[in-house]
């Protein structure tokens, strides 16, 4: 499957696949594993949940706390660590196909900041406007579109890459 990889900012580049060829998920999720495991490999995550429903992965997830944010649910998990297919089940939850979680590397202490920006975009049904050095991965498009912010990896070198 090759990969339609934009950059409409300098931060941001933005990776499209194409549900035609994968209709139950599984190319795309090994896709999106095999590029954040890059990003995330030894390291601890958060995760940002926007309206946690009562089987959200992220009460599967220690430690974790809940937030009101105008009005809005959300989850927090620190300190997540990638091991075994925690990043793998991640990807595959409902939630960050959606577009309601948020993996973020590089901060614990701004997690909140960073709900209120995911909460105006959700408002205003536009894609999130980070302005941290926080790297934050989510999908748009049920999935069909993953958004890679703050990430190491160019649009040339993720262009080039052939799954």
């Amino acid at each position: 499957m090759k990969l339609q990889v934009e950059q409409p900012q300098s931060n941001l580049i933005v990776i499209k696949t194409s549900v035609k060829m994968d209709p139950d998920f599984t190319n795309r999720a090994n896709i999106y594993k095999s590029i954040l495991n890059k990003q995330i490999f030894n390291n601890t995550f958060s995760i940002i949940t926007v309206l946690p429903q009562t089987y959200s992965l992220g009460y599967e997830l220690k430690p974790y706390f809940e937030k009101q944010i105008n009005g809005k649910k959300y989850l927090f998990n620190n300190y997540v660590k990638n091991e075994g297919d925690v990043l793998l089940t991640i990807i595959q939850s409902e939630e960050f196909r959606r577009g309601l979680s948020f993996i973020v590397l590089g901060s614990e202490k701004n997690l909140e900041a960073i709900a209120f920006v995911i909460n105006k975009a959700l408002l205003n049904w536009e894609s999130p406007k980070f302005s941290g050095k926080e790297q934050i991965y989510y999908c748009e498009d049920d999935g069909n579109t993953i958004c890679l912010y703050n990430s190491t990896f160019t649009k040339e070198l993720l262009s080039n890459l052939q799954f």
